[in-house]
This record gives structure tokens, C-alpha cells and sequence, in this order.
């Protein structure tokens, strides 16, 4: 188990000072991967949230972006992470309703990210989700 530890420490250490998202998203992975070994499975979830959130983080605001903000959101559920899990899935449905644009299906979108942060208790995004929603309305 030392050795485990080691191992994931030292990924730990180079996914945080790692410069290059794609690099530091592999980085989680083999994360997920010693967490796995050590049957660490929860972790082992939460490491792979990580890296499909570094993977939608490069996406951006597009669908690709949406849909891995999705698996991540997944991920940090089944890790038992329900904070990151909900704060996830409001970028998830913030994505896609600035894919949608200003219409109807738009606004619906930004209330339910507004909705999710709310439910992770991110103060700061449950403002600018449901002032989103009301500037796709008005």
C-alpha cells in the first residue's frame, strides 16, 4: 500500500503543477488507475471527474465541452462527491443553454444549472444562472 500512496502522491504533485490540461487530464487518469489498484474506488471516480473536467475545461463552450462536463458530473457522483457533482452539472446545462442561445430552451437550461449550484451550495453561479435565465426571457 506504501508504494500505492507514493505513486499517487507524486501524480498528485505533477497534475498540479502540470502547465498543459491534456497532460494533466492523463495525469488524473493514471490517478484513477493507482486508486483503482488499491481498491479505492471511490477515489478512483473522483479522479476521472477530474479529468473529464481538465478535458471539458480545453472543450470549452461548446458541446463536446457540455457533454464532458456530463461524465464528469458522473464520475464525481458515483465517487460519492455530491458538491463537485452538483457544481459540474450546472456548467453541463450553462454550456448547453449557451449553445441553445437566448430563446426559451435557453433560459430553461440556465435554471437548471442555477438549480444545481444551489443544490452545491455555489452562491456565486446560482446568481449568474438565473440571471441568465431572465436575461433569455426579457
Amino acid at each position: 500500500m506504501k508504494k500505492i500512496g507514493d505513486a499517487i502522491l507524486i501524480l498528485l504533485a505533477s497534475a498540479w503543477i502540470e502547465e498543459l490540461p491534456e497532460k494533466e487530464a492523463n495525469i488524473y487518469e493514471k490517478i484513477a488507475k493507482e486508486f483503482n489498484k488499491a481498491n479505492l474506488g471511490e477515489l478512483a471516480k473522483q479522479a476521472m471527474g477530474r479529468h473529464y473536467r481538465v478535458l471539458a475545461n480545453v472543450a470549452g463552450l461548446s458541446k463536446e465541452g457540455a457533454d464532458l462536463y456530463k461524465k464528469a458530473a458522473d464520475e464525481f457522483k458515483a465517487g460519492k462527491r455530491d458538491d463537485s457533482y452538483h457544481t459540474v452539472m450546472g456548467l453541463h446545462y450553462s454550456i448547453l443553454a449557451n449553445v441553445a442561445g437566448l430563446q426559451k430552451e435557453g433560459a430553461e437550461l440556465y435554471k437548471k444549472a442555477a438549480d444545481e449550484f444551489k443544490a452545491g451550495e455555489d452562491d456565486d453561479f446560482v446568481s449568474l444562472g438565473n440571471g441568465r435565465a431572465l436575461s433569455c426571457i426579457s
